[in-house]
């Protein structure tokens, strides 16, 4: 059944209505070739569509492979349309290499970090524990030869003073190596 809100022509008869009557002109509708003619230049639109939007992201231009022929009827989930993918395929197997290139360098670093572990633990463990041996050795022997040497020169100062050496051989007691202040 097909509604016409103002008037109708109906075999040469012309029926009007007033928009104020609640009733229409209805009639019934049939299969034929349908007459149309533009008698003035309008912009035609479409009175009712669907918006279809690709929630692909792609870098460049889209070539469309395919389309459904104007008029079909389609549902949701059906394909509308057929896009040129090569760009995409190529983004992806670009992805593809770089995840390859990022789990290679994680790999490269994690095995750096294990070995600088095993190396401090070998560090703190053996060389470090012998080296702080070898230096606290040291420091020991060197602080032992300083209080000699303090203790020479003291001794030296005391025996200059009671005139058993002599200036010269306290300036020599006093240049020794850790000899003096």
């Amino acid at each position: 059944m097909v509604i016409f809100p103002c008037w109708q022509q109906r075999d040469q008869e012309v029926i009007y209505r007033s928009a104020l009557t609640p009733d229409f002109a209805t009639t019934a509708v049939w299969k034929g070739p349908y007459e149309f003619a533009v008698i003035e230049r309008r912009i035609v639109e479409c009175a009712s569509s669907t918006e279809i939007r690709c929630q692909v992201r792609s870098r460049g231009d889209t070539t469309i492979l395919d389309v459904v022929p104007e008029g079909s009827f389609v549902q949701v989930g059906d394909t509308v349309v057929e896009l040129d993918d090569s760009n995409l395929l190529l983004e992806e197997n670009d992805q593809k290499i770089l995840i390859a290139t990022r789990e290679s360098q994680l790999s490269q670093a994690e095995n750096t970090l294990l070995a600088a572990k095993i190396a401090k633990t070998e560090y703190l463990k053996g060389l470090y524990a012998s080296q702080e041996k070898e230096l606290s050795l040291a420091l020991f022997v060197a602080e032992r030869g300083k209080a000699t040497a303090e203790a020479a020169l003291k001794s030296a100062k005391a025996l200059n003073r009671k005139g058993i050496f002599t200036a010269l051989q306290l300036e020599a007691a006093h240049l020794k190596p850790g000899g003096g202040d």
